[in-house]
């Protein structure tokens, strides 16, 4: 059976209700990129397992799919407690809203993931002030707005 992801015969996912996942950065990253070509994977979701560690990177491009050249890397995470986070998310520092969820770049995998955000704001986790201990929350965005 063909990936409905792959194919795009899921449309939007079916998922209706989800606990927010939550980890806490364990490294800062100073960094930017204009010609990144993270290759984004096809899934719109991925399972966090507790005590994994995940990298979070920001893009102001509009793909969803395909590459993303121009990225700032904010930080590794350490994920507190496992759950599911999906394509629309929004994801905050600190109660501090940083974008949604776009996608997942496999890289570096197995060794950790590639955890891409949208923003308008295209700047790293030491130029927004990240700290060591920091938390960071993936939500769906009713559940977001509403903590």
């Amino acid at each position: 059976m063909p990936d409905p992801y792959a194919t795009g015969s899921l449309g939007k996912s079916p998922i209706t209700r989800k606990e927010p996942v939550v980890g806490r950065f364990v490294a800062i990253i100073d960094r930017r990129a204009d010609d990144r070509q993270l290759e984004m994977i096809p899934a719109a979701s991925r399972c966090l397992i507790k005590g994994e560690v995940h990298e979070l990177i920001v893009t102001d491009e509009e793909s969803k799919r395909g590459k993303i050249d121009r990225v700032c890397y904010l930080g590794f995470f350490e994920v507190l407690n496992s759950g599911v986070i999906v394509s629309g998310d929004t994801v905050s520092a600190s109660g501090v809203r940083l974008g949604e969820l776009v996608g997942f770049d496999l890289t570096h995998s197995p060794n950790h993931m590639n955890i891409v955000i949208k923003s308008d704001s295209r700047e790293t986790g030491e130029e927004i002030g990240l700290e060591l201990g920091s938390t960071i929350q993936f939500a769906t965005p009713e559940r977001a707005s509403s903590q």
